[in-house]
């Protein structure tokens, strides 16, 4: 008997604890309430499909998953992919707020995240490799500062230093966003180029609406995240994609729209209309649809008898 533990023993040690703890199906660990705790703070980086073995979707999708996971391992990342029947493990189901399925979530130093990328497997590593790494970028000259300005839509500057008690939570806010660059300095140059008011931690450069806003004072990453949110969103963005679709005829509150077509008339109806967004922000929202764009704007033309350009620009409440 002690021989018997003893190879057991030895057995663990070589090839380690976890591969009892989290057992594999292609390459993916298969977890569940007993162990996905253990696993989240085990690993750096983990993302968590929780799925329905009825659902089509998840079905399809697997192969991909696996793809992924195969090519981490191969590249010997420490990234992990993983998978948990929601259908069966009611508590991670419920903690984690699981409605539909699959839900993804990432998990990067026991933080979760929402996965917004795409299900082919390169998509996925390149998410997951994307979201593991570094996503603050220090600047130090004002010239580095006007680059990333100018390359990016959204840019969001901390003005302080990575050992700051507010870095990581900037940092850890940052994983939030795919489409806005994250950087940090704490350099005078930079303070005096971005021109921050004193106490002044946060400042956000966008290329629409008023062109930046700031935040002042100490932080968390919950009210990082809604201040981010909040000052990405313009107040007339473009009736041009089915997000726009869906955000329109699936929200509470009226939509007005300034239906156009690029004119000296149209850009000084434009003005007027951003001035009414501002000062009616949080009661009506306002949308612009060009309706020659042969899209989305020109579906709403036509729904709303607006065809004829002759008739922009022209204003009409839904």
């Amino acid at each position: 008997m002690y021989k018997v533990f003893t190879l057991l023993a030895l057995l663990a040690l070589i090839f380690g604890a976890s591969a009892a703890e989290y057992p594999e199906y292609k390459d993916v660990m298969m977890l569940g309430d007993h162990n996905l705790e253990d696993a989240i703070k085990e690993f750096d980086s983990i993302l968590v499909q929780f799925f329905s073995p009825q659902c089509e979707l998840c079905k399809e999708i697997s192969p991909e998953y696996s793809k992924a996971a195969a090519k981490l391992k191969k590249q010997n990342s420490k990234i992990k992919l993983a998978k948990v029947d929601a259908t069966q493990e009611e508590q991670s189901k419920n903690k984690f707020n699981v409605i539909d399925y699959p839900t993804f979530k990432f998990f990067k130093d026991g933080y979760a995240y929402n996965y917004t990328g795409s299900m082919t497997a390169d998509d996925i590593v390149q998410w997951v490799q994307a979201k593991s790494t570094a996503t603050v970028l220090e600047v130090g000259h004002p010239q580095q500062l006007e680059m990333l300005a100018t390359a990016n839509k959204v840019v969001v500057v901390f003005l302080g230093r990575r050992k700051d008690k507010e870095f990581a939570e900037f940092e850890r806010a940052s994983r939030y966003f795919d489409d806005v660059a994250f950087l940090f300095s704490s350099s005078p140059a930079i303070k005096e180029k971005l021109k921050a008011p004193e106490g002044t931690k946060i400042v956000l450069l966008k290329k629409f609406d008023e062109g930046r806003n700031e935040l002042h004072g100490t932080f968390d990453v919950e009210s990082l995240v809604q201040f981010v949110r909040e000052s990405t969103v313009p107040l007339v963005p473009a009736f041009d994609s089915l997000e726009a679709a869906q955000k329109v005829f699936g929200g509470t509150l009226p939509y007005i729209f300034l239906l156009y077509v690029p004119s000296p008339a149209t850009e000084q109806i434009e003005e007027i209309f951003s001035e009414a967004a501002r000062r009616l922000n949080g009661q009506i929202n306002f949308m612009s649809a060009r309706i020659d764009d042969g899209g989305f704007g020109f579906k709403l033309g036509a729904f709303t008898d607006i065809m004829d350009e002759s008739k922009t620009p022209a204003v009409r409440i839904l």
